[in-house]
């Protein structure tokens, strides 16, 4: 016997509110994350403003005192973030945008230089190095103390272990969750603290362990 033609348009009512039920348990699943991502990036925002009236008013100082060197490496990190702004991933909240980021890339740039300049062969260049030493100490002055390996790998377990429920247990390829651990850490941690190639080593390592 064949159905009536409502009782076929109630199937396909019925099978096309199934789908869509499906289709949107993947979003309910992620709101948590999003929920996070978004504070993180609300974080750093709120943190960049502190930070950058910060230096702004340091500058000032400089200037007035007629301390060259201060005045030089704060126009350099004020024109690096100025830049890092205009780049194409700032307005998405990329922490590549983040101010204290900025500041992290000065840092090791001047420290590299001393490191570099103390190994010249045949004639090590000290003058210099302690130049990129005096200017990595300005730098120093706005970023809070580094995070310890101990409290980066505390971290980077805990979002391993939800990374790993979510996706079916222990037995997912280690590979397929790097990106995903990297995230969930990047959405928790200080990036004034840490560097993105210290988190992406430590969420190698314990995945590797």
């Amino acid at each position: 016997m064949l159905a009536s033609p409502s009782a076929r348009m109630f199937g396909r009512s019925a099978a096309a509110s199934s789908l869509a039920a499906r289709t949107a348990l993947p979003s309910i699943a992620n709101v948590s994350f999003a929920r996070r991502t978004f504070s993180a990036s609300a974080r750093t925002q709120n943190d960049d403003a502190a930070l950058l009236d910060s230096i702004k008013s340091k500058l000032k100082d400089s200037m007035r005192a007629k301390d060259s060197t201060s005045s030089t490496v704060l126009r350099s990190v004020l024109s690096e973030y100025q830049y890092a702004q205009k780049q194409p991933n700032a307005a998405s909240g990329s922490s590549t945008a983040s101010l204290s980021t900025v500041l992290q890339k000065a840092l090791a740039k001047r420290t590299e230089a001393a490191a570099q300049f103390r190994a010249a062969t045949p004639s090590p260049r000290e003058d210099l190095a302690e130049k990129e030493d005096a200017e990595a100490k300005i730098i120093k002055a706005f970023l809070p103390e580094p995070m310890t390996r101990d409290e980066l790998d505390g971290v980077v377990r805990q979002v391993v272990e939800s990374v790993r429920a979510s996706a079916g247990g222990a037995g997912v390829e280690a590979k397929k969750l790097v990106g995903q651990v990297i995230k969930g850490v990047n959405a928790i941690v200080d990036k004034s603290r840490v560097t993105g190639g210290e988190i992406s080593k430590a969420v190698n390592d314990i995945l590797k362990s």
